[in-house]
């Protein structure tokens, strides 16, 4: 094993191990974002690749996620290739594969690439493989392909249970290995977060939900139209001002417009602020960050995109967060993206 493992990461290895001695090839392990599931998943990709005589797929729902595992795979000296847009290297010993690109062809190509079998699957953001999704109809072909073969399906997520229904464990059952945010934080591994509310005139009773992302939560485009009034910009921007100080600050917004919106707001103020979103190139994204973590701008207003671990550039910093429909998603947005030991962020 190259990379070293916390004391966590171990224990987490142990478990699924023992899970699968007693039979439990179906399982998933809960972690915060931040505390290094990928690298558990390179660590026992590694272990299964010298155990048997198969490959290892992992499956990713975005092509960013793809490139970093990838990265965090190759550290540990094994052997990857990428299938997904603008990549598609299907022989070695491990795959990394957006489920996007696993088409029915693009599966039974990748079974095809070589007499080994795929007999280990790690899934990123496991909360994704529900019943009647493409994660479950590319683990039926692996398995059928594997004939009387165990396949060991190991699942990450940081949302194993949403706030309607424990959809996930219907594919994953067993929880092999799990530990909580505080748990986290407490043992110094995630940013402690203080929580200060902020009161705004809007009555999320007018705002539509949705299950889109298999979560109840506001639908985004309604919630963002919400948020799109000057009073309520005011109302969000103007105690942020009296607060933030010299720290840097990152907003998160219902939308691009949304994200624009507030960026303006706290330009006007003073700041330096800008926008970054999914739209933003990547070459652009670099540059910003670069210019965040330098100083030259303090306020970072994003859509979808600053919600995994991020690296903040110092050692306080502020976060905003709009409303979600469950209170775990929002503290978990929160303490994600505020990742790491030496951050201590302040969220409202």
């Amino acid at each position: 094993m190259v990379t070293h493992l916390r004391p966590y990461q171990r224990l987490a290895l142990y478990h699924l191990r023992r899970s699968l001695d007693a039979g439990a090839w179906r399982q998933y392990i809960d972690l915060p974002t931040g505390t290094g599931k990928s690298t558990i998943a390179a660590a026992f990709a590694a272990q299964r690749l010298k155990q048997t005589q198969g490959r290892v797929l992992a499956l990713v729902h975005r092509q960013d996620l793809a490139l970093q595992l990838a990265g965090t795979l190759s550290q540990e000296e094994l052997e990857v290739g990428l299938l997904m847009e603008g990549s598609y290297t299907l022989h070695t010993p491990v795959v990394v594969a957006t489920v996007q690109s696993l088409t029915l062809e693009a599966t039974q190509a990748l079974l095809a690439a070589k007499a080994t079998p795929i007999l280990t699957v790690l899934i990123d953001e496991a909360h994704h493989a529900i019943p009647g999704s493409v994660y479950e109809r590319i683990l039926a072909a692996i398995e059928h392909a594997v004939g009387g073969q165990s396949v060991a399906t190991i699942g990450l997520t940081a949302t194993p249970y949403r706030n309607d229904e424990r959809i996930m464990l219907a594919l994953l059952p067993v929880c092999a290995f799990a530990r909580t945010i505080p748990e986290m934080v407490q043992e110094g591994y995630l940013a402690p977060l203080t929580w200060r509310p902020v009161q705004v005139d809007l009555d999320l009773a007018e705002v539509a939900t949705t299950h889109k992302t298999g979560e109840l939560d506001y639908a985004e485009t309604t919630l963002a139209g919400h948020l799109l009034r000057e009073a309520i910009t005011a109302q969000l921007v103007e105690p942020a001002i009296s607060l933030i100080e010299q720290r840097p600050t990152l907003v998160f917004a219902a939308s691009v417009q949304h994200a624009a919106h507030l960026s303006a707001a706290f330009r006007a103020s003073g700041f330096a602020a800008a926008v970054v979103s999914g739209r933003t190139g990547r070459k652009q994204r670099d540059e910003l960050f670069g210019r965040w973590k330098g100083g030259a701008i303090q306020v970072i207003c994003n859509c979808t995109l600053l919600t995994r671990a991020t690296t903040f550039p110092a050692s306080r910093p502020w976060s905003l967060r709009g409303p979600r429909s469950h209170p775990a998603s929002t503290c978990r947005c929160w303490v994600e993206a505020c990742a790491g030991p030496r951050a201590r962020p302040t969220a409202w």
